[in-house]
């Protein structure tokens, strides 16, 4: 073959290669760095394996056929690595000048002893002739990059002639890989901080990723090992029928998405309330792949509104004990009119009457007593008899209400009440002691009620006792009368203690107003008392209240004078008594006792009555006794302040048939003023009128 010719055809296995490496590089998108750097590799050596060929510059294998404009950088290194020959992707990428006859491969390198050792072994390896290696470029500028080399052996007839490689500048890659990983962290860090738990699952329902707080519900410390477990449904969870009908729905795109509340138990047992959401996961095409999912725990949520509707619960109750208590209170008043007339016409014929008939009156004024006591009775139940402190043998007042309270206990529960030490003397209401009483045996019976016993009987206690040694900063006395009542109910655990006496607190659900214990614990420190309890749960309540005695002796307690309860001859008796009272029985018995006692009345139902009554009268008056609530707009106030300002130096009573609480949140009666409480006998009516006619005489004197 000529010489021509031979030229001729190298110039065609040039052309030939280049075209491969043109088409090559075309569809290097196609394949990875490391495939497109053997495969221009073996094109090279195809076109160079004719040692003709191999001489000077024309004999390079990069000659000719590697265009300017690949993608990444190649370079020809002889046996000294020398550059010999770049392209101008490389040239740019180090930032160094073109055709650079005395650059060092290995000084384009921050670790450049290292890059030299990787040449030196791929050399001595014979059964090698590729080799890959990560490092770092140094341009130029002494900035430095990452970077990817891929370095090639050329052989020629098994003789060493340097090296091919390829260089990729791995920068945006790992800027890339560092925005993902920063983008992966994020998206991490915001699903574990998340309240909600959250989890998703690919397209046969099998679990692939959770977040921290979902792995702990169901028992798992870490996600790590749920993953472990491969789990395909977790129980309690999604192990439910209904659950799986919703997740296949939403995968077979049958849902967009799904939401409902319901209760979960998890697997330690605790059961919560959760509002859950589910939602399909789809790719670019639409097409379901797999589906997300998340819950928020919503039991506090559920407590606040069960709390809501036992508070709405209880306020209604209230509203309907308050109403109840209205209803009563009027009827108090005007039933305590009827008593008072019954009782008075009684015992003005007790004084007038024979022994025979006697008999019948004490009868009737024992039968009028006993519905006072239930008028008091009931005003007690709503929480609406006035606090009237007497100084009271306790023992006794409780022996009393405990029998008449026992026999509202069940049968089935055996009562007991020890009385240790007797008498004690408290100042206090009767009714508030009733009240006290009554809560706290009506709480150890719920406690019994509500506890399942093994055969063993229900017990319930009240003992009343002397303890001197309570210490309280309440009472300088040292001294107290120990009240306690002992159950062996269900008992309470320390939350339902904090709690016990803050008003609408119950255990009792449905069943209870929550103003039991807060009523008791207001009159007993109201008392100057105390009350400690003790509770386990399963072991019973006892309830202590320590309320002071009343340690005087009696001769230094004031009596009345026995002549003020008695029936005074009408001689010691004079004096102009105006009564002012808008019930015609209750202003003619006021009016015929006054007489009987020796003094003038004149009597009305109203202001405008009285002041024509009084238009001629010369005399001042000693007393205006007049009613507090009259018909009408118009109230005993009202009377009062005319008179006051008429007859300044006389004196006034009032008296009425209503609760305290009426008369004060109508501001009706001011503090100090002459009181007396309907119904009332004529032996107390006679002593308040008398020592208060007797009080404006010394003031006289």
């Amino acid at each position: 073959m000529s010489q021509s010719e031979h030229n001729r055809d190298v110039r065609a296995e040039q052309t030939r290669a280049l075209n491969e490496i043109i088409e090559l590089v075309r569809n290097s998108s196609k394949q990875t760095p490391e495939s497109l750097l053997v495969s221009i590799h073996g094109i090279a050596a195809s076109a160079v394996a004719e040692p003709a060929l191999r001489t000077e510059k024309a004999n390079s294998p990069l000659n000719g056929y590697l265009a300017e404009d690949f993608p990444y950088g190649i370079c020809h290194l002889d046996e000294r690595l020398e550059v010999k020959e770049s392209n101008g992707h490389f040239v740019r990428m180090f930032g160094i000048s073109k055709g650079n006859d005395s650059l060092n491969f290995q000084q384009l390198f921050s670790r450049p002893s290292s890059v030299a050792e990787v040449l030196r072994r791929l050399k001595a390896d014979k059964d090698t002739s590729v080799k890959a290696m990560k490092a770092r470029g140094l341009r130029r500028d002494k900035t430095r990059f990452p970077c990817q080399l891929r370095i090639h052996l050329l052989n020629d007839s098994h003789h060493f002639t340097g090296y091919v490689v390829m260089v990729q500048d791995m920068s945006e890659q790992v800027e890339n890989k560092e925005k993902l990983s920063l983008a992966n962290q994020m998206i991490h860090d915001v699903i574990e901080a998340m309240p909600a738990r959250i989890f998703w699952k690919d397209s046969q329902s099998n679990y692939i990723g959770c977040n921290q707080q979902f792995a702990r519900d169901f028992g798992y410390t870490t996600v790590e090992e749920f993953y472990q477990n491969q789990l395909s449904v977790i129980k309690g969870f999604d192990d439910t029928e209904h659950f799986r009908q919703i997740e296949r729905a939403i995968l077979r795109d049958q849902l967009s998405f799904h939401t409902q509340e319901r209760k979960l138990t998890l697997p330690n047992g605790d059961s919560i309330w959760i509002l859950e959401f589910l939602y399909p996961l789809k790719d670019a095409k639409g097409v379901t792949y797999g589906l997300i999912g998340n819950y928020e725990d919503i039991s506090h949520v559920k407590r606040t509104e069960a709390e809501k509707l036992r508070l709405e619960d209880s306020l209604q109750q209230a509203q309907k004990m308050e109403s109840l208590g209205r209803l009563v209170g009027g009827v108090a008043h005007d039933f305590n009119n009827y008593l008072t007339v019954i009782l008075g016409y009684t015992q003005l014929l007790s004084f007038k009457s024979t022994d025979a008939d006697n008999n019948y009156l004490k009868r009737i004024e024992s039968a009028s007593t006993n519905a006072k006591e239930l008028v008091e009775k009931l005003l007690m139940f709503s929480r609406k008899q006035p606090a009237s402190l007497k100084r009271i043998d306790i023992t006794d007042t409780l022996r009393s209400s405990f029998d008449t309270f026992s026999s509202l206990v069940e049968e089935d529960i055996d009562v007991n009440m020890e009385i240790k030490s007797q008498p004690l003397f408290v100042n206090a209401d009767k009714s508030q002691l009733d009240q006290v009483l009554l809560n706290l045996i009506v709480n150890a019976c719920d406690a019994m009620n509500a506890k399942s016993y093994d055969g063993s009987s229900k017990k319930l206690t009240v003992t009343i006792d002397v303890n001197r040694a309570y210490q309280s900063k309440r009472c300088v006395s040292g001294a107290y009368a120990c009240i306690s009542v002992c159950d062996n109910g269900v008992g309470m655990d320390e939350n339902t203690l904090n709690h016990l006496f803050d008003p609408f607190f119950s255990t009792k659900k449905e069943m209870g107003t929550g103003l039991g214990l807060a009523t008791v614990f207001g009159i007993v420190t109201q008392n100057d008392g105390e009350i400690n309890v003790e509770s386990r749960l399963g072991q019973g309540s006892t309830f202590r209240i320590y309320w002071p005695l009343d340690v005087r002796n009696p001769a230094e307690i004031m009596t009345p004078e026995q002549g003020l309860i008695q029936l005074l001859p009408m001689v010691e008796q004079s004096g102009l008594v105006c009564v002012v009272e808008d019930d015609t029985n209750v202003r003619n018995l006021t009016s015929s006792i006054l007489s009987n006692q020796g003094f003038e009345v004149l009597s009305c139902d109203n202001l405008r009555a009285l002041k024509t009554l009084m238009a001629d009268r010369q005399t001042t008056p000693l007393l205006l006794l007049t009613d507090v609530i009259l018909e009408g707009q118009e109230t005993g106030k009202d009377v009062a302040d005319w008179f006051s300002t008429i007859y300044p130096s006389s004196k006034i009573m009032f008296m009425s048939g209503y609760d305290n609480d009426v008369i004060t949140q109508r501001g009706l009666l001011d503090e100090g003023t002459e009181y007396l409480k309907k119904p009332f006998d004529m032996t107390t009516f006679i002593s308040k009128v008398v020592s208060v006619v007797k009080e404006h005489h010394n003031r006289k004197l």
